[in-house]
């Protein structure tokens, strides 16, 4: 019978261990994310055939990455979202940047798209209209004003801006607690 070790490529353990903080080192951003987490249980891992991209402290992997078939499988063993949820000011300026989890999660459907931009107060989507036309969204969820630097691929340009102040190059920034619509062909 498949267990979720099979697919993950790791060996397991668990081992109960007292409630505390917990702390996760990064490779790929090279920098510690700490913040304080209660488990009822902590799984040491053994991993056989999976790439780890984040550390406890100890060395115990707590960020894996393992292919599977044609996509890939991903587990973080400890419980970002509920902690954040109840975390006062954890979105806060200053505060790790938490999207850089998502943001390696979804590269590959990232690197797809027409326009990107870096800053993580600012969240976009990308809608078909078209094969050579998208609508792109773009909302900026601080209360202050989000500088950000527009990439957008060869061959397509912003044509039209269906809400907001349309971008008037690369360096674009997005009024607080606003949102721009823009239409990008090809």
């Amino acid at each position: 019978m498949p267990t979720l070790t099979t697919p993950l490529g790791f060996g397991d353990q668990v081992k109960y261990s007292a409630p505390g903080a917990i702390e996760i080192y990064l490779k790929d951003w090279q920098r510690l994310l700490r913040f304080e987490t209660f488990l009822e249980r902590r799984l040491n891992i053994d991993h056989l055939n999976c790439t780890v991209l984040g550390t406890e402290t100890d060395g115990n992997p707590a960020f894996l990455m393992s292919q599977y078939g044609k996509g890939k499988i991903y587990l973080l063993t400890f419980p970002i979202e509920s902690n954040l949820a109840t975390t006062t000011g954890a979105f806060d300026k200053g505060m790790p940047s938490w999207c850089s989890f998502y943001r390696l999660i979804a590269k590959d459907v990232i690197s797809g798209r027409i326009l990107t931009q870096s800053n993580s107060y600012i969240g976009s989507t990308e809608h078909n209209i078209s094969d050579i036309e998208k609508v792109i969204v773009m909302i900026n969820y601080d209360s202050d004003d989000a500088k950000t630097e527009l990439v957008i691929k060869d061959g397509w340009k912003i044509s039209d801006c269906l809400y907001g102040k349309k971008p008037s190059g690369n360096s674009f920034t997005l009024g607080a607690n606003d949102a721009v619509v823009l239409v990008v062909k090809k």
